[in-house]
């Protein structure tokens, strides 16, 4: 019993935790783009970029793609939010939101 809550009180918090996405919606200046890593294959993360930035960021996320959507993850099955992370360092750094469509990457 204590399992389900301490997993219930998780999924609250997680669910509530939604305000902190930083690319669900695009500025003016950027679009949309999405990456599922290949080691990763469970997980899918989307960010907002600037397509004359594109290239930088596609050297070290080979399989970083243009979205045809607002929310291209969730439409691949990705539909458990994990949490919003900065990838990269220096010049070379992006926010983006990860998804994962296994429920247990949110522990």
């Amino acid at each position: 019993m204590k399992y389900i809550a301490l997993l219930f009180l998780l999924l609250v918090s997680k669910i509530l935790n939604v305000h902190t996405k930083c690319c669900d919606v695009c500025t003016d200046d950027t679009e949309k783009y999405y990456s599922i890593p290949f080691f990763h294959k469970n997980n899918c993360g989307e960010s907002c970029i600037n397509p004359d930035d594109f290239i930088k960021y596609k050297i070290f996320e080979p399989f970083l793609t243009k979205a045809n959507s607002s929310h291209p993850c969730e439409e691949m099955g990705f539909i458990f939010y994990i949490d919003t992370e900065t990838h990269g360092f220096g010049p070379v750094q992006i926010d983006l939101d990860l998804y994962s469509n296994n429920l247990e990457y949110l522990f």
